[in-house]
C-alpha cells in the first residue's frame, strides 16, 4: 500500500514538474516573441526620428534662393559718402559684326549714389542707341508677363556703352520679386536685340 502511495505521489510530481517546465519554456518563448516585436518597433522610431532629422538639416519648404547678384561699395574721397553696387551678369552672348565681333556680355547694375536710386545696362563690346532727352523707348519683360516699354537714356559722360533705364524706382521694385527678367535695347547698326537675366534673389534695401 505505502508503496502504491509513494509512486502516485512519485507520477504526481512529475507531472507538476512538467507543467512548471512547460509553462517556463512557453513564457520564456513570448518574452523573446515580444522583445523581437519591441525591437522592430525601435527601429521603426529610429527610422522616423532619421528621416526628421534629415528633413531638418534640409528642408524642403525653405530652400534658400541662388543669388545672381554681386555686392559691393565704395568711399568717395572727397566728402567721405559711400556709394553702394549690386551687378548681376546675363548667360545672353551675342555676336556682332566689326569691330566687335567676338560675343558681347552684358551687366545690370543697381546703384545708390547720394541716397538716389539707378539702374543701368552694360555692354562689353558694341554701342546702345540713346537720345539726349532720355525718352528713347525699349521693351522690358518680368517673368512670363506681358512686356512693355520703358524708357532709356545715356550716361552723364556719354558712354555709348552703358543706358539708364526709367523710371528706375519702378524697375527695381518689379526686379525684387522676380525671377527673370529681358530687356530689349536698340544697337548702331545691330538693331533691336533681346537679353536675358536671372535676378533672383536681389537684396537691395537702400
Amino acid at each position: 500500500m505505502k508503496s502504491f502511495i509513494k509512486g502516485i505521489f512519485a507520477v504526481t510530481g512529475a507531472i507538476v514538474i512538467f507543467i512548471i517546465l512547460v509553462g517556463i519554456f512557453s513564457s520564456s518563448d513570448k518574452t523573446v516573441q515580444s522583445h523581437d516585436t519591441l525591437e522592430d518597433i525601435q527601429k521603426g522610431w529610429d527610422s522616423l526620428e532619421a528621416n526628421q532629422a534629415r528633413s531638418e538639416r534640409n528642408p524642403t519648404n525653405n530652400i534658400p534662393v541662388i543669388s545672381n547678384w554681386d555686392y559691393s561699395e565704395n568711399t568717395d574721397g572727397m566728402d567721405s559718402k559711400k556709394s553702394f553696387f549690386a551687378v548681376c551678369t546675363s548667360p545672353t552672348i551675342i555676336n556682332f559684326g566689326f569691330p566687335y565681333e567676338g560675343g558681347s556680355t552684358f551687366n545690370l547694375t543697381i546703384q545708390n549714389k547720394r541716397g538716389e536710386n539707378g539702374i543701368y545696362l552694360s555692354v562689353s563690346k558694341g554701342q546702345f542707341l540713346t537720345d539726349i532727352e532720355n525718352e528713347k523707348r525699349i521693351r522690358i519683360k518680368f517673368d512670363s508677363e506681358k512686356p512693355f516699354y520703358i524708357n532709356c537714356g545715356g550716361t552723364s559722360d556719354g558712354s555709348s556703352t552703358d543706358i539708364f533705364l526709367y523710371p528706375e524706382t519702378k524697375i527695381i521694385s518689379k526686379i525684387k520679386t522676380a525671377k527673370s527678367i529681358t530687356i530689349e535695347p536698340e544697337f548702331y547698326q545691330e538693331g533691336f536685340r533681346q537679353i536675358d537675366f536671372n535676378v533672383s534673389g536681389l537684396n537691395w534695401r537702400h
